[in-house]
């Protein structure tokens, strides 16, 4: 049902980063289930989605990069199109029955990207 992905070629994830403080601290982790069709979604099914938010880095930063993977420790892909300046998103484009596992990353003025953050999982029911 799935298959493997990477990371993003355009956005590399770079070991020698400045130390962003970016910590994924889950305010909330929601599943929301929004009624309607959307997607190529059937008539009468249920879209979900998923949002994240998280506390902002301590350090200077101009936005938020979003990956996404379907097995733990990764791999991740980015999901995000531009980087995210709130510290929130949200992931309209989850399935039923599938198994999720999220981090972030921070980005500084220069493009440099901080390590992942912890993961977090949600379960689509």
């Amino acid at each position: 049902m799935f298959s493997k992905t990477s990371p993003s070629p355009s956005c590399p994830v770079r070991s020698d980063a400045l130390l962003l403080r970016c910590i994924l601290a889950i305010v909330s982790l929601i599943l929301v289930s929004l009624a309607g069709c959307g997607g190529g979604n059937a008539a009468g099914t249920i879209q979900q989605s998923v949002m994240l938010t998280w506390v902002d880095s301590t350090s200077t930063v101009v936005g938020y990069n979003v990956y996404r993977g379907v097995q733990s420790g990764g791999p991740y892909m980015r999901i995000n199109n531009v980087l995210e300046a709130p510290t929130s998103y949200v992931d309209y484009t989850v399935q039923s029955g599938c198994t999720y596992y999220y981090v972030v990353t921070a980005v500084d003025s220069n493009g440099l990207e901080s390590a992942y953050s912890n993961e977090v999982v949600a379960v689509i029911p």
